[in-house]
């Protein structure tokens, strides 16, 4: 069962939340991120090309029937976002007690973004390493994709 750390600002919700989102997307409203996503949608030029009669917002509004957009809405940062994945993203330690996981915590310097590990199942807090910095236990995780 893995240690895990991540950057935050919202640890406890984080927990609740179980859903990570892409940095930098953040809206505040449903609809501007829906629209701002579907412009940048490769569907968006395709339909562009082929509908040349339609306007934008028409073309817009046809890619957001389309596609799938997982847009939530976090509670912490009061702004709608985009979902990555479920789970949280994190950046699993080689710790395998609770003592060695703060020992490489606090040795090991963890970016805000890129592509480490997710959490799967139940997650734990287990305290503040510095600033943004918390470790975690959780019952597993699987490598994060793009």
């Amino acid at each position: 069962m893995p240690y895990v750390v991540l950057n935050t600002f919202s640890p406890e919700y984080d927990i609740q939340r179980n859903w990570s989102a892409w940095i930098y997307s953040a809206w505040n409203t449903r609809e501007e991120a829906l629209y701002d996503l579907a412009q940048e949608s490769p569907k968006f030029s395709a339909l562009q090309e082929r509908h040349s009669h339609l306007d934008d917002d028409e073309i817009i509004q046809k890619v957001i029937d389309q596609e799938d957009f997982d847009v939530r809405y976090n509670t912490a940062y009061k702004q709608w976002q985009h979902v990555h994945h479920e789970g949280l993203s994190c950046y699993e330690l080689e710790a395998t007690t609770e003592e060695m996981a703060w020992v490489e915590a606090r040795q090991v310097e963890f970016p805000w973004f890129g592509f480490g590990e997710h959490t799967c199942g139940q997650v734990r807090l287990i305290g503040q390493v510095q600033d943004h910095l918390y470790l975690y236990w959780c019952e597993d995780t699987a490598p994060e994709m793009w």
